[in-house]
């Protein structure tokens, strides 16, 4: 690649990194979740293991315990998405 290309291509993948690895990260989340919970190596007995939107949050990888009203957050994209995705999961849940 001649002319300055190489370093187009360069920055064309640097600006759709997050958005190409964020989907394989999730699905390798949701295989190692549901590994994990199939094992029983959770700290609590997953009913269900997948994602949750709401109005206010999207959790991309969380597992719960309807009988428990318990969940965990796997991954969400920062710390603050993290606090409001918990938040809005024990509200609905609890």
């Amino acid at each position: 690649m001649d002319g300055g290309l190489p370093h187009r291509l360069w920055q064309m993948i640097a600006d759709n990194f997050r958005a190409f690895v964020a989907l394989t990260f999730e699905e390798i989340c949701l295989a190692w979740l549901v590994t994990q919970a199939q094992q029983e190596n959770l700290p609590f007995a997953a009913d269900n293991v997948g994602a949750h939107w709401s109005k206010t949050v999207q959790v991309d990888v969380a597992a719960i315990n309807w009988r428990e009203q318990g969940g965990q957050v796997v991954f969400a994209g920062t710390p603050a998405d993290l606090k409001q995705a918990r938040q809005s999961l024990t509200s609905q849940y609890v």
